[in-house]
């Protein structure tokens, strides 16, 4: 008989964690000493608090998941490390113009960095981390993790999951992988978990609270209102209150914008001299992109597939943000560095992308796997 796999469960007091942590206990291939909730939001540490993050509420959801399944919950504070490698990077990002996405970083630094070097730590390095996530592994004859796309293509969330190291996959259990999400409520319901379907599911970031995300920036980032240029006719169209407030893509409605008829969108930011530029009409080719570069890059076998270096392109597939389409693309180096995340990448869509904003993650897939992401450069250096 083999000896059960050791996995500490991350939960955060919703269903899919639950019921991750249920599918485990039930498994006779893992050994379940604890689950694990994490704390990465300290409302102390921010400023005009007010207690708006529930993570209180959270804990007490987790406590009762656990309580019900018989499985010791353990608490770990990874409020400094979300604040020092995710929210300041998320700022300085924002201040620089740019739109970062902090569900990506997140899962880099703190899910699979922060949290895999707790486990090493506290429970032992062969201890595998499991969550809630809708992803998917396989394992090759090489001994290589692949990042898969789960049977639920709508929850599919290979996107937020792109940047994980290949080290850190290969410790990582994801027990959602062959469900669909009605089939999870419904087994949370069978299984005296049904409390937690009937709370509301996150959506964005728990520190933001009820507030707009442009508010709470404000907190952040000072107002610096300057002029709104319509990129095309180079006219100064109405005023706005901070370049970083906004982003590529984002419609402009009265009584911001006053010298427009059509509605209009941002094409750019130049936070350099606080010029806001837009276009008007949400099919101006100017907000439909076919090219674009890439940094940072995040390959999630661990190397540059062997395609890509031997005939230098890579053909597959791009997706720009959740729950977007796959479209396919040709893949270059265009600067190959011997540290390959500072590679420069080109990417030519076979078609058009809305709204293509720097400092998102563009995420590359073939054939089902998750091959990683790098973040969109500006378009001055997409030239």
């Amino acid at each position: 008989m083999s000896k059960r796999r050791p996995v500490v469960c991350a939960i955060s007091g919703g269903v899919d964690s639950a019921v991750s942590l249920l599918r485990l206990v039930k498994d006779p291939d893992f050994e379940v000493p604890t689950a694990l909730f994490m704390k990465n939001w300290d409302a102390r540490e921010e400023l005009n608090s007010m207690d708006r993050c529930p993570s209180d509420k959270d804990e007490a959801y987790a406590r009762q998941v656990c309580d019900r399944l018989g499985v010791n919950l353990h608490i770990a504070d990874f409020s400094k490390d979300y604040w020092n490698e995710v929210f300041t990077t998320m700022i300085a990002k924002y201040k620089a113009g740019l739109t970062p996405n902090p569900d990506i970083l997140c899962n880099k630094y703190i899910k699979f960095g922060s949290l895999r070097n707790y486990i090493d730590l506290f429970f032992g390095p062969d201890h595998y981390i499991a969550t809630g996530h809708y992803g998917k592994t396989a394992v090759d004859w090489k001994g290589m993790t692949s990042l898969l796309i789960p049977l639920d293509k709508v929850k599919d969330q290979t996107f937020f999951l792109s940047q994980i190291r290949q080290k850190a996959l290969q410790k990582t259990v994801f027990p959602l992988a062959n469900l669909l999400k009605f089939k999870v409520k419904q087994i949370a319901n069978e299984n005296n978990l049904g409390f937690v379907n009937e709370r509301k599911e996150s959506m964005g970031l728990c520190f933001v609270g009820d507030r707009k995300f442009n508010h709470f920036l404000r907190d952040y980032i000072p107002v610096r209102r300057g002029p709104v240029v319509d990129f095309e006719t180079g006219k100064i169209v109405g005023q706005h209150e901070g370049v970083h407030f906004y982003t590529t893509g984002q419609s402009f409605l009265l009584p911001y914008i006053q010298k427009c008829r059509s509605e209009v969108f941002v094409y750019k930011r130049d936070s350099k001299q606080n010029v806001l530029f837009v276009v008007q009409g949400r099919t101006n080719p100017l907000l439909w992109q076919c090219f674009f570069k890439m940094s940072s890059f995040n390959w999630i076998s661990g190397r540059r597939p062997t395609e890509l270096l031997n005939s230098n392109i890579l053909l597959c597939q791009s997706r720009m943000q959740h729950g977007y389409p796959l479209i396919n693309c040709d893949v270059r180096i265009a600067s190959l560095c011997d540290d390959e995340r500072s590679d420069i990448i080109d990417v030519e869509l076979h078609g058009r992308s809305w709204a293509v904003t720097p400092g998102q993650f563009s995420v590359l897939y073939k054939n089902g796997v998750c091959l990683g992401s790098g973040e969109i450069l500006p378009f001055d250096e997409n030239l």
